[in-house]
């Protein structure tokens, strides 16, 4: 099937407008005719050109260059596909130089129903001042993805730190994700919903349609002391789990010691079955 496709995307940097207690920085808008914008996980979000300009590095400010690097490659971000269409709204705020976040809004819509789509990224910091991350008391960035999708009747959140969060000092990093995903209507798996933070008991048989997230915790490593701690909850309909971990280690020379600390809890019901409970 032959058929003509169109989309435009644009972006404006700033400052645009100074609000006294938080700054315009940046607005984006997109639309397309006969294509699809390719719904990022949560783990894609830094190279979104929705979300990141450096998605689009090495195009520079020149249009044809952004578009060719949007549509190109084995897996662009604009697709196309036959009597789709989609409009993309976002922008760039600032607020006191300790916050900034950038969202996009994105309605796609075709013969399959409309999908609903938010892409964030938030970061704070402190102090404001651009300094190097080695001065900064803390620096924490918060990616997410909200959709509520008329074509596969789900609706799914997801958020994430970033590889670069850390508070107090550079060695003392963060990590973890939250989920939650629910399905209704025509789903497949109408009736079904999972939140989690941090993931899942290590013996969950995990559906394939259920989202992962990374462990929520902290990784402090520096000079002969290192720590890790690792914490996840997760409920569904038929199961409640939750755990934790720590690991400390010392290294003095030729001596190495170290302590582990962990929990994991699980409770199952079935139907017509009594629940099933197991602590590791």
């Amino acid at each position: 099937m032959q058929f003509k496709s169109v989309f435009i995307f644009a972006k404006l940097d700033g400052p645009i407008i100074d609000f006294q207690f938080a700054i315009l920085r940046g607005l984006r808008i997109g639309f397309g005719v006969n294509s699809i914008v390719r719904s990022p996980a949560v783990e894609e979000l830094h190279e979104f050109p929705f979300i990141n300009n450096s998605a689009s590095s090495g195009a520079g400010n020149h249009p044809m260059a952004i578009l060719e690097k949007m549509s190109g490659g084995d897996s662009p971000w604009i697709q196309l596909k036959n009597e789709e269409y989609w409009l993309a709204f976002g922008f760039t705020i600032s607020s006191f130089n300790l916050i900034s976040a950038t969202a996009v809004a994105l309605v796609q819509f075709g013969n399959s129903g409309p999908v609903f789509r938010i892409f964030g990224d938030l970061t704070i910091s402190y102090p404001p001042d651009d300094i190097s991350a080695s001065a900064k008391l803390f620096y924490i960035e918060v990616v997410m993805m909200a959709e509520l999708n008329f074509a596969e009747d789900c609706f799914k959140l997801e958020a994430a730190l970033a590889p670069s969060s850390f508070v107090f000092v550079p060695y003392c990093k963060l990590q973890g994700g939250l989920a939650l995903h629910t399905y209704f209507g025509r789903s497949p798996h109408a009736g079904d919903w999972v939140f989690t933070v941090g993931g899942y008991h290590r013996a969950f048989q995990i559906p394939a349609h259920y989202p992962r997230a990374a462990r929520l915790g902290l990784n402090f490593n520096v000079n002969i002391i290192s720590i890790r701690g690792e914490c996840y909850f997760a409920i569904t309909p038929k199961a409640i789990m939750t755990g934790a971990l720590i690991r400390c280690e010392l290294h003095v020379g030729p001596v190495f010691a170290w302590l582990d600390a962990a929990f994991d809890g699980e409770s199952r019901c079935l139907s017509r079955l009594p629940c099933a409970n197991r602590l590791l």
